[in-house]
């Protein structure tokens, strides 16, 4: 699997792959972190700009994913499996939570 992510016969990570892949992160958890910050921690009452739609977020979440399994592939050659959550949206209804 290195050699998959790397040259054929290449015995180390090339540093500009690693940091185009911090870039497209970076890039895509802009809006997220914008949003975290100005309405979740600090709640600025200018807001966030442009808050991030959920297709952004489960696009950076998938672009996240595949660089863990990626990484992780290459540094300690161990496959990575995504957790699956067993919950649906609709669970929060089944228990009541105001006493």
């Amino acid at each position: 699997m290195f050699d998959h992510y790397t040259a054929p016969v290449a015995n180390h990570i090339n540093v500009d792959v690693v940091r185009a892949d911090l870039r497209d992160l970076q890039a895509l958890t802009k809006p997220i972190i914008e949003y975290t910050n100005k309405r979740v921690a600090h709640f600025d009452k200018k807001g966030p700009e442009d808050p991030p739609t959920v297709l952004q977020v489960h696009a950076a979440l998938d672009y996240l994913y595949a660089l863990v399994e990626k990484y992780l592939l290459l540094l300690r050659a161990e496959k990575y499996k995504k957790p699956q959550l067993e919950e649906t949206w609709k669970d929060v209804f089944r228990e009541p939570w105001i006493l």
